[in-house]
């Protein structure tokens, strides 16, 4: 196996697996989400009195969404930060493809001189950060909650 084709597996790889870490990120984020709401409905639910459970059931079902949903934006970051390094490490060896199909008077297996990654870095950012953006704002709500509970009409 010479250089180009090992560059090219490696592009491959590096492409393949940053896809499904973004399907897996898509999937947990849809799970937590949902997890969420189904939380909300249970603190909705103690604060109507419908459930008997009081005020340390409100406040512990508040702190448990309340640490999972830190502990969830520290892992969208890192997860940004991931998408960072493939769109990084992908440029590196795109521009040695270049540099080898360039030296080989353009017949290294590379469709020309200018080839870009497929891996859709801006969508993938963006998507991150917006998930980070709401998991941040449903961080807000089980502060709120766990502050205020009487303002939120929860007791």
């Amino acid at each position: 196996m010479d250089v180009a084709e090992k560059l090219l597996r490696e592009f491959d790889e590096i492409n393949s697996y940053a896809r499904h870490v973004m399907i897996l990120a898509s999937g947990w984020y849809a799970f937590f989400i949902t997890s969420n709401l189904v939380g909300t409905g249970v603190v909705m639910r103690i604060g109507s009195g419908k459930a008997p459970l009081g005020l340390g059931m409100l406040r512990l079902v508040g702190i448990v969404f309340a640490v999972v949903n830190v502990l969830s934006i520290v892992a969208t970051i890192l997860v940004l930060r991931y998408y960072a390094s493939v769109r990084d490490r992908l440029r590196g060896v795109s521009s040695a493809l270049n540099q080898v199909a360039a030296e080989s008077g353009g017949d290294a297996g590379c469709d020309s001189f200018l080839m870009k990654s497929p891996f859709p870095y801006r969508l993938h950012w963006w998507l991150t950060f917006f998930a980070t953006i709401s998991l941040i704002l449903i961080l807000g709500f089980w502060i709120a909650a766990l502050m205020a509970p009487a303002r939120l009409g929860l007791l």
